[in-house]
């Protein structure tokens, strides 16, 4: 009954291994992921008409480490970018929560979604874009695998990087409501 696996999937090679299954298919455009998810969502069906589910806890996906890097002089326009805009980006908006805090005429109710913004657009600044300008390069982050644990740090730099864009576009959205 297991052998049949090997007639339900049409795109990518099936290996089985006493009680695992690998599905092992290279993935370079929107057609390729469709191919894989139509081998993968018959694998399902088969499964579930078998009464042979699948540990889901498991089930994984090879990281795309074999990706090629991006051309060199792509990626010396990309260190321009990230030199042009994060560090200014970093500088100024800690001037902007200085001044706001320091200033005694400057803390009213009206400069604090201003604050707000600054903070939200510094902590983006600083937790979010190396950790991404680094990705965007690499195409992994494969060395932080030993630094913290079991992807730890991928679930709290997402975390964090949806929660400070969220503040800065809910901060946009209320002092463009209050003008």
């Amino acid at each position: 009954m297991v052998n049949d696996l090997e007639t339900v999937v049409k795109n990518a090679k099936c290996l089985l291994y006493a009680d695992d299954l690998k599905l092992i298919f290279g993935v370079k455009n929107g057609a390729d992921c469709i191919s894989l998810q139509e081998d993968i969502d018959s694998v399902m069906r088969w499964s579930v008409e078998n009464k042979l589910l699948f540990n889901v806890a498991k089930c994984c996906m090879a990281p795309p480490w074999d990706l090629e890097p991006l051309p060199l002089g792509l990626q010396w326009f990309f260190y321009t970018l990230f030199i042009i805009i994060v560090p200014p980006a970093i500088v100024l908006n800690f001037m902007v929560i200085c001044i706001v805090l320091c200033g005694r005429n400057m803390r009213k109710a009206a400069n604090y979604p201003i604050l707000s913004l600054a903070l939200a657009d510094l902590l983006t600044s600083i937790c979010n874009t190396p950790w991404n300008f680094y990705y965007l390069l690499h195409y992994n982050w494969h060395w932080l695998e030993d630094v913290w644990w079991n992807g730890l740090f991928c679930k709290v730099n997402q975390f964090l990087s949806n929660t400070f864009i969220a503040a800065s576009v809910f901060t946009l959205l209320a002092i463009s409501v209050d003008r």
